[in-house]
């Protein structure tokens, strides 16, 4: 009879998933798509409800991040109204974004 672990997965589990290597660059796309807006916005390229509507493109890009962390086992936790993702989680993911070296 084999027992099963009903724990949290290890972040190092958690960072081979490729749901979570998924949201990872689903953040960057999102850095990406964010910095042409503010060019666009700067540039005056977009005024009015055309900024409104360019910026809610990266609505879908939001929700599929969070979305494909949750598949990858990540913990969230609750601060007031909004879910949090766990601190250490929150570390390593904010460095596998920016392309850091492991630690």
């Amino acid at each position: 009879m084999t027992h099963m672990s009903m724990s949290d997965p290890g972040a190092d589990e958690i960072r081979n998933t490729g749901a979570y290597r998924a949201a990872v660059w689903s953040v960057r796309l999102g850095y990406l798509c964010g910095l042409v807006w503010i060019g666009m916005v700067w540039s005056g390229y977009l005024r009015g409800s055309m900024m409104f509507l360019t910026f809610l493109l990266l609505l879908p890009l939001w929700v599929s991040t969070n979305v494909f962390l949750r598949r990858a086992g990540v913990r969230y936790g609750r601060r007031g109204l909004s879910p949090q993702i766990a601190r250490d989680v929150r570390r390593q993911f904010n460095r596998d974004v920016l392309w850091l070296p492991r630690r």
